[in-house]
């Protein structure tokens, strides 16, 4: 934990040492938010792959929209990042 007094927004007169049981949920909270974003990353590079795969094999862009709901400009998107892969 920081020294207090580090902090710009120390008070003496108002200071309180924090909530064990806010900081522990916060500490979870951020673990969860964390995973979470970690699994958006992993199946938005699995989307990816799909994607790329499916257009090569001949998809038009209007199927690949139709099926993953994304705009054709983030299929555009993603086609042209692959070539920088």
């Amino acid at each position: 934990m920081t020294n207090p007094i580090d902090q710009p927004n120390y008070n003496p007169a108002t200071f309180r040492p924090p909530n064990p049981a806010t900081i522990a949920q916060i500490e979870d909270l951020g673990k969860e938010y964390s995973a979470a974003l970690n699994a958006a990353r992993d199946l938005r590079h699995q989307l990816d792959a799909a994607i790329i795969e499916a257009k090569e094999v001949g998809h038009s862009y209007h199927q690949l929209r139709e099926a993953s709901g994304l705009s054709i400009a983030t299929i555009q998107k993603i086609l042209e990042r692959k070539e920088y892969r």
